[in-house]
Protein backbone atom coordinates (compact mmCIF):
# COMPACT_ATOMS: atom_id res chain seq x y z
CA UNK A 1 0.00 0.00 0.00
CA UNK A 2 1.58 3.76 -0.53
CA UNK A 3 1.11 5.27 2.76
CA UNK A 4 3.01 2.17 4.10
CA UNK A 5 6.10 2.46 1.23
CA UNK A 6 6.06 6.20 2.18
CA UNK A 7 6.58 5.19 5.72
CA UNK A 8 9.81 3.07 4.67
CA UNK A 9 11.42 5.34 2.46
CA UNK A 10 10.70 8.16 5.11
CA UNK A 11 11.27 8.21 8.77
CA UNK A 12 10.48 11.41 10.80
CA UNK A 13 12.97 11.73 13.86
CA UNK A 14 12.35 13.86 16.46
CA UNK A 15 15.21 16.50 18.05
CA UNK A 16 14.52 18.96 20.69
CA UNK A 17 15.31 21.36 18.59
CA UNK A 18 13.88 20.94 15.44
CA UNK A 19 12.37 17.65 13.17
CA UNK A 20 13.63 16.22 10.26
CA UNK A 21 13.08 14.13 7.73
CA UNK A 22 16.06 11.30 6.65
CA UNK A 23 16.72 9.10 4.21
CA UNK A 24 15.74 5.11 4.97
CA UNK A 25 18.94 3.10 5.04
CA UNK A 26 17.74 1.52 1.69
CA UNK A 27 18.63 5.33 -0.24
CA UNK A 28 21.15 6.58 2.48
CA UNK A 29 23.08 3.58 1.37
CA UNK A 30 22.95 4.94 -2.43
CA UNK A 31 26.23 6.60 -4.01
CA UNK A 32 24.55 9.97 -4.55
CA UNK A 33 27.03 12.76 -3.67
CA UNK A 34 26.24 14.92 -0.57
CA UNK A 35 23.64 18.36 -1.28
CA UNK A 36 23.17 20.50 1.23
CA UNK A 37 19.66 21.88 0.77
CA UNK A 38 20.63 25.32 0.17
CA UNK A 39 23.15 24.19 -2.28
CA UNK A 40 19.95 22.22 -3.80
CA UNK A 41 17.69 24.94 -4.19
CA UNK A 42 20.24 27.42 -5.61
CA UNK A 43 20.68 24.54 -8.28
CA UNK A 44 17.31 24.81 -8.73
CA UNK A 45 16.78 28.62 -8.97
CA UNK A 46 19.47 29.02 -11.67
CA UNK A 47 18.99 26.06 -13.69
CA UNK A 48 18.34 27.16 -17.43
CA UNK A 49 17.45 24.97 -20.64
CA UNK A 50 19.47 26.69 -23.38
CA UNK A 51 18.95 24.60 -27.12
CA UNK A 52 17.14 25.26 -29.84
CA UNK A 53 14.59 22.73 -30.93
CA UNK A 54 14.40 21.54 -34.09
CA UNK A 55 12.45 19.35 -36.41
CA UNK A 56 14.53 16.27 -36.34
CA UNK A 57 14.82 13.38 -34.67
CA UNK A 58 17.58 10.74 -34.08
CA UNK A 59 15.26 8.01 -33.11
CA UNK A 60 12.59 6.72 -34.93
CA UNK A 61 8.72 7.41 -34.14
CA UNK A 62 7.76 3.85 -32.53
CA UNK A 63 10.55 4.30 -30.03
CA UNK A 64 9.59 8.05 -28.66
CA UNK A 65 6.31 6.14 -28.15
CA UNK A 66 7.72 3.22 -26.19
CA UNK A 67 9.38 5.58 -24.37
CA UNK A 68 6.44 7.30 -23.29
CA UNK A 69 4.08 4.04 -22.71
CA UNK A 70 6.61 2.92 -20.54
CA UNK A 71 7.12 6.09 -18.77
CA UNK A 72 3.45 6.17 -17.66
CA UNK A 73 3.68 3.13 -17.09
CA UNK A 74 5.99 3.36 -14.16
CA UNK A 75 5.92 6.71 -13.37
CA UNK A 76 4.57 7.02 -9.11
CA UNK A 77 1.58 7.93 -8.89
CA UNK A 78 -0.95 8.97 -5.07
CA UNK A 79 -2.59 5.63 -4.50
CA UNK A 80 -0.92 3.65 -7.47
CA UNK A 81 -4.05 4.91 -9.14
CA UNK A 82 -1.93 5.09 -12.60
CA UNK A 83 -3.29 8.56 -13.64
CA UNK A 84 -0.86 9.76 -15.56
CA UNK A 85 -2.02 9.75 -19.19
CA UNK A 86 0.12 11.35 -22.10
CA UNK A 87 -0.93 12.68 -25.95
CA UNK A 88 2.38 12.22 -28.84
CA UNK A 89 1.78 14.59 -31.64
CA UNK A 90 4.43 13.81 -34.22
CA UNK A 91 5.26 15.93 -37.38
CA UNK A 92 2.12 17.76 -39.39
CA UNK A 93 0.16 17.26 -35.56
CA UNK A 94 2.38 18.77 -33.72
CA UNK A 95 2.58 21.92 -36.29
CA UNK A 96 -1.15 21.85 -35.98
CA UNK A 97 -1.26 21.74 -32.06
CA UNK A 98 1.47 25.04 -32.38
CA UNK A 99 -0.73 27.21 -34.64
CA UNK A 100 -3.94 26.51 -32.28
CA UNK A 101 -1.98 27.65 -29.53
CA UNK A 102 -0.40 30.87 -31.54
CA UNK A 103 -4.40 31.57 -32.83
CA UNK A 104 -5.81 31.50 -29.36
CA UNK A 105 -2.71 33.24 -27.77
CA UNK A 106 -3.20 35.98 -30.00
CA UNK A 107 -6.79 36.70 -28.91
CA UNK A 108 -5.86 37.12 -25.43
CA UNK A 109 -1.98 38.17 -25.17
CA UNK A 110 -2.29 42.14 -25.79
CA UNK A 111 -0.86 42.87 -28.80
CA UNK A 112 2.34 44.60 -27.14
CA UNK A 113 3.14 41.47 -25.60
CA UNK A 114 2.69 39.27 -28.03
CA UNK A 115 6.11 39.49 -29.65
CA UNK A 116 7.84 37.71 -27.37
CA UNK A 117 5.16 34.68 -26.62
CA UNK A 118 4.79 34.58 -30.54
CA UNK A 119 8.66 33.61 -30.62
CA UNK A 120 8.44 31.28 -28.11
CA UNK A 121 5.51 29.60 -29.78
CA UNK A 122 7.50 29.30 -32.44
CA UNK A 123 10.64 27.99 -30.91
CA UNK A 124 8.18 25.20 -29.25
CA UNK A 125 6.93 24.88 -32.97
CA UNK A 126 10.62 24.27 -34.36
CA UNK A 127 10.38 20.75 -32.41
CA UNK A 128 9.80 17.34 -34.24
CA UNK A 129 6.88 17.10 -31.61
CA UNK A 130 4.96 17.36 -28.51
CA UNK A 131 4.33 15.43 -25.27
CA UNK A 132 0.98 16.65 -23.49
CA UNK A 133 0.77 15.01 -19.92
CA UNK A 134 -1.99 15.08 -17.78
CA UNK A 135 -3.65 13.44 -15.05
CA UNK A 136 -6.55 11.83 -15.54
CA UNK A 137 -9.11 13.44 -13.43
CA UNK A 138 -11.59 10.61 -14.15
CA UNK A 139 -9.27 7.94 -12.10
CA UNK A 140 -8.22 10.74 -9.28
CA UNK A 141 -11.96 11.33 -8.12
CA UNK A 142 -12.86 7.30 -7.92
CA UNK A 143 -14.89 7.00 -11.13
CA UNK A 144 -12.28 5.01 -12.82
CA UNK A 145 -12.01 1.94 -10.69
Amino acid sequence: MFSRSILNILKTTTTTTSKRLTLSTRFASSNLPKMSSTAFLDAVRNRRTIYGLEAKSPIPDSKIIDIVNETIKHVPSSYNSQSARAIVLLKAEHEKLWDIAIEVLKAIVPAEAFPPTLEKLNAFKAAYGTVLWFEGEFYLLGEGM
